[in-house]
């Protein structure tokens, strides 16, 4: 059977229900030809990136598909809300949830992200077996570089590429293919049905990780000597308008793992399995070695994490993470829209200083849907914005120096939109609002070192070592003292001590936040690092505050708990066709699904929450 350039294995048997493709074409050229060439080869690693980073920010090099699945992982983080079914919100995220059409190909919230990542890694698993199987040299051949002076850096590269997208898989799906670049192409089984579990996965992603990590140490001294590995940053065309050294993705790799073993927590046996074997440990060792770091001797080159310079005409530059939570922000000008998505109330609730949220959380934890109406919040926090009281306009200006992250804007959804009035806000994000069509010409962040610094301190807290919660309070304070304007949180916190102030209704300063769980009582510490967890992660990368909220046992009843392979795929292979979402096994609350318990405050009972 002719070989076929087929970048993707985990759906190129999706394409048999198309064509089959045993069918020669004798003007199709055969992969080893299309990588027989250093050039060739370079290429494959600079796309392979692109797509990566274009699933990371809810883009589709392939289809030009927009938005998914961040539409509605946001929506089952309870961050953003949209008053129709754009982009399958009400497939996965409408209240109540229901099944997921799992079947047809334009389930793209299944689809669009595993037929991303699989191209990115095995486009680089394709590099990989160029420049080890088929000795393809990249660069100058020399006797101290003779196998080419840029060879290492496209398995540095491309092993870094392959370890992120494996580790995506693994906390977004249920189960999925292990890559592997050591077998040629050719004795690939593109039809194999061997998907593994979640953890697998991950620990397949971090070991990939470790091989990008160990290959991109710099070994050449000042007279380079041969086998040695040179410092050989990355050209700018590979991530758009930056270039990444050796020690740089050394960082990133280090930092995935910390993702990794973090967001991969969705039931409470999976916070049994973390009590023990230093899992806590690892994940703070990852970030103390990855992007907030200066091991090889300096800082990591961007200040704003893992950066590219979006630009709309290229596919694989472009980001839509912002635009699904910054109604017309992005754009700077004209009324705002009415179609597009918003902050939802949930999201913003647990920093209101009145009334307000408890009313409104009242009625969204009674389904009472035709009730709910949007409302309007005052925080001390100054990224949500305050007005003067009372607020009778709907076009009301912030006080000064309010709503540095979060605006509130003039209209509503219109009363005859789908999800009217359960979905009404005012809020959206206006974080990179300065910056004109933002998500399409800004110099986009998708991995920050807030992200980081908050992950460390949810693990100090977990571990609960000598000086871990000090430690951990410190980190959260950085962007909750200097970001929010809040109350610094005092050295002295337990995991069980709740946040100073009074709590809604109650004379004297508000505690901000709130418990999550129970908004009539003030927060924890890991309220707090929640908190900050999810103001600075929204807009950024959508995976983020639902991989959160799904591990903090917050997801909303009918919520699916992990993506299911792609219907087209299951067809293709003769395997079962299987969905989540409402009463189906796999979805949060229905029958024999394990997941996260969330407990109530004070009684101990949830692994998630300590208290």
């Amino acid at each position: 059977m002719k070989k076929f350039p087929v970048a993707l294995l985990a759906i190129a048997a999706g394409l048999a229900s198309c064509q089959k493709l045993d069918v020669t074409n004798p003007n199709a050229p055969t992969l080893d030809a299309t990588l027989d060439n250093p050039q060739n080869v370079e290429l494959t690693a600079s796309s392979s990136f692109k797509y990566l980073w274009a699933q990371l920010q809810n883009d589709d090099p392939r289809q030009g598909v927009t938005m998914f699945p961040g539409v509605p992982l946001s929506g089952l983080a309870d961050e953003a809300v949209y008053g129709t079914t754009t982009a399958q919100f009400n497939d996965v995220a409408g209240r109540p949830r229901l099944p997921f059409d799992n079947s047809f190909a334009g389930s793209w919230t299944t689809r669009m992200p595993m037929a991303n990542y699989y191209t990115a890694i095995n486009g680089c698993a394709d590099v990989i077996r160029a420049v080890q199987i088929g000795d393809i040299k990249i660069g100058t051949i020399s006797p101290q570089f003779p196998q080419g002076s840029h060879s290492q850096r496209a398995k540095w590269f491309c092993k870094f590429i392959e370890g992120a997208g494996t580790v995506m898989l693994g906390i977004l799906y249920d189960k999925a293919l292990l890559v592997h670049d050591d077998i040629p192409f050719d004795q690939t089984n593109i039809y194999s049905t061997d998907e593994r579990p979640p953890a697998e996965v991950i620990a397949w992603g971090i070991k990939l990780l470790q091989e990008a990590i160990d290959s991109a140490k710099v070994t050449c001294g000042s007279t380079p000597a041969a086998p040695c590995v040179p410092l050989d940053p990355t050209p700018t065309t590979w991530v758009n308008g930056f270039s990444y050294s050796n020690a740089d993705i050394i960082k990133l790799a280090s930092s995935f793992k910390a993702r990794a073993l973090m967001y991969g927590i969705r039931t409470d046996a999976d916070f049994t399995a973390a009590s023990s074997g230093g899992y806590w440990d690892k994940i703070i060792a990852y970030v103390d070695s990855g992007i907030t770091s200066s091991i090889g001797g300096a800082a990591f080159s961007q200040v704003n994490g893992l950066v590219s310079q979006a630009d709309n005409t290229i596919r694989g530059a472009r980001t839509f993470t912002y635009a699904i939570v910054s109604d017309n922000a992005y754009s700077g000008t004209g009324t705002p829209s009415t179609a597009g998505g918003r902050i939802s109330q949930e999201f913003l609730g647990p920093g209101d200083t009145t009334s307000a949220y408890l009313w409104w959380r009242a009625l969204s934890d009674r389904d009472s849907l035709l009730a709910m109406k949007d409302t309007t919040y005052e925080s001390p926090d100054k990224r949500l914005p305050r007005f003067a009281q009372p607020l009778t306009s709907a076009t009301a200006t912030p006080i000064a120096g309010t709503g540095t992250y979060f605006g509130r804007l003039s209209n509503i959804f219109p009363v005859t939109a789908q999800n009217v009035p359960w979905a009404q806000t005012r809020y959206y994000n206006k974080r990179f609002q300065s910056i004109t069509n933002y998500h399409l010409t800004g110099v986009v962040s998708t991995m920050r070192p807030e992200e980081m610094d908050l992950l460390k301190a949810e693990a100090l807290i977990r571990r609960n070592g000598a000086g871990d919660l000090a430690a951990a309070v410190t980190l959260i304070n950085k962007t909750r003292v200097n970001n929010g304007g809040l109350p610094a949180l005092p050295a002295s916190m337990t995991r069980t001590s709740l946040i100073a102030g009074s709590a809604a209704g109650v004379g004297g300063p508000a505690c901000v936040p709130r418990s999550f769980r129970d908004p009539t009582q003030c927060g924890t510490i890991l309220d707090a690092l929640l908190w900050e967890k999810r103001l600075e992660s929204s807009g950024i990368e959508s995976t983020i505050n639902w991989a959160d909220w799904r591990r903090f046992g917050m997801l909303r009843a009918g919520s699916m708990i992990s993506l299911p392979i792609h219907g087209r795929e299951l067809f293709a292979l003769g395997l079962p066709y299987y969905t989540y979402g409402g009463t189906l096994p796999g979805s949060v609350g229905a029958a024999g699904t394990a997941y996260v318990a969330r407990g109530v405050p004070g009684d101990g009972s949830s692994k998630a929450w300590l208290y």
